[in-house]
């Protein structure tokens, strides 16, 4: 899966976290008494990992394990802590492991009229898919800061807000996979 896939995809599950944490109104809310407690997420999830099932035409099982640790600062900012293990697994066992540690925060700025949302995640750390392939070295480095912008604004037609800007500032190393990367990660792993 290109990192752009991934990127969405955990933007989708911090957005699908966020309701339930923190809610437009909330943002500059003084917390009540419990409200800042933090909720600690763990998994542990094996399946097909289908973009190296692609690449390397055999089968190739994809194995998270780790938590997400998130809680809410008094000024109403999410900030997520992770700790994920990415295990990706070939039919002899062979076994690569991209690891994702660091900070995130989350949070929004709403206009006064309401009409417009502005959603802010920041990533920092070591930032998913960076692996090191024995006997070729590492591929798909990801790593430092990443600031990505969601603006959202108000349709009356649809009485949703709906996403008008998509901003990803990415200063650090962002190595995308090359074909040959591919083909070093599927020859270690077959």
């Amino acid at each position: 899966m290109s990192r752009t896939r991934w990127l969405l995809l955990a933007i989708a599950c911090s957005l699908g976290i966020t309701p339930v944490i923190v809610s437009p109104g909330s943002v500059g809310a003084a917390p009540g008494p419990k409200s800042n407690k933090p909720i600690v997420v763990s998994f542990d999830d094996t399946f097909v990992a289908p973009n190296l099932t692609a690449q390397c035409e055999f089968t190739v099982m994809a194995h998270f394990v780790g938590t997400i640790r998130t809680s809410v600062k008094k000024s109403g900012v999410q900030m997520d802590q992770f700790h994920i293990q990415r295990n990706f697994i070939g039919p002899t066992g062979n076994t690569l492991t991209a690891m994702e540690t660091g900070p995130s925060t989350f949070s929004e700025s709403i206009s006064e009229d309401g009409q417009t949302i502005v959603l802010t995640i920041t990533n920092s750390g070591q930032l998913p898919y960076h692996m090191v392939v024995p006997g070729y070295g590492s591929v798909a480095n990801n790593s430092g800061r990443e600031v990505i912008q969601i603006t959202l604004r108000w349709d009356e037609e649809l009485d949703d807000y709906v996403e008008v800007d998509f901003q990803v500032f990415d200063p650090g190393p962002n190595d995308e996979l090359s074909d040959e990367d591919y083909a070093a990660i599927c020859g270690y792993l077959a």
